[in-house]
């Protein structure tokens, strides 16, 4: 599904942790590892370890330690050092994706949502609303020190990350597009469909909305074939961003996948929504943008 990916890395703590879920992605096998700097005014570019660990420069020999990670979990890894160039940073990030033909670009996030460090809010939000293709934003909760080592799996995570998956729904276009997508992923544990509410006029369009939305579920679930026998609805009632983020927590999902579009985003002027824009921004879990 995800055969090759981007990584782009700040050599942080928040993006060294955010490599050791590059060998959950369903499907990868080739990975490029991208740093964005100005000690270098044109691309470097190394095809393997050897090569990168024997480069004369600091950003290098900080890609292979990095590399060497990916590469024991089987994945073949590309490294590139480029500058960022006239327009900035993320666009250094979309150029390389564009060129190397991935099929998803994993990016840490921190904090309220955005990029750590030299991947800082404005290089995310451009990643995030220019990027062609699926935007895998991760977050952790961060603890002082160094990076811990993992023990028995990739990351401290107490589940994997495709394990509980959490797919906001409003019936609209493209998140029925969302859904197909989830019907392809193989693996995963517990699917739980949530659907807000987002305002009511009385009680009896409360009642109409709750039936309409009971119904709208229970027709999702027939079409899924995933083989998953654990498929939670849940139908909550406020703000969309907030209440997807809230579930998120309260039923302990490992990820949230969500269209970059649904039913409120009537100006398409931006690439992404507000509700997909509120979600990375504020959830404490990762979040697939597609």
């Amino acid at each position: 599904m995800f055969e090759r990916i981007l990584i782009p890395t700040d050599f942080s703590w928040y993006a060294q942790k955010t490599l050791f879920c590059a060998p959950e992605i369903p499907g990868v096998i080739e990975a490029v590892l991208l740093h964005v700097t100005e000690e270098t005014a044109e691309p470097l570019v190394y095809r393997t370890l050897a090569e990168v660990r024997n480069a004369q420069s600091t950003p290098a020999h900080a890609l292979a330690y990095a590399g060497e990670i990916l590469e024991k979990a089987g994945i073949s890894v590309t490294y590139e050092i480029v500058p960022p160039g006239d327009e900035g940073i993320h666009a250094a990030i979309l150029e390389s994706a564009s060129r190397n033909n991935v099929d998803l670009i994993l990016i840490g996030g921190k904090g309220r949502g955005f990029i750590k460090d030299v991947l800082l809010g404005s290089v995310s939000r451009g990643v995030l609303e220019e990027a062609k293709g699926h935007v895998l934003v991760t977050h952790f909760d961060e603890t002082p020190g160094s990076l811990p080592v993992p023990s028995g799996s990739h990351t401290d995570r107490a589940v994997p990350l495709f394990s509980r998956i959490l797919v906001p729904v409003d019936f609209s276009r493209p998140t029925v597009e969302t859904m197909e997508f989830v019907n392809h992923l193989d693996g995963f544990d517990e699917l739980i469909l949530l659907h807000v509410i987002t305002s009511v006029e009385d009680r009896k369009d409360l009642k109409k909305k709750l039936e309409e939305s009971m119904a709208s579920l229970s027709a999702l679930q027939r079409e899924l074939d995933t083989g998953v026998e654990r498929i939670t609805p849940r139908i909550r009632f406020g703000d969309p961003g907030d209440e997807i983020c809230a579930i998120a927590g309260e039923e302990d999902a490992s990820i949230i996948i969500i269209s970059r579009f649904g039913a409120s985003d009537r100006s398409r002027d931006s690439r992404i929504g507000s509700v997909a824009a509120k979600v990375v921004k504020n959830a404490r879990i990762p979040v697939l943008v597609r």
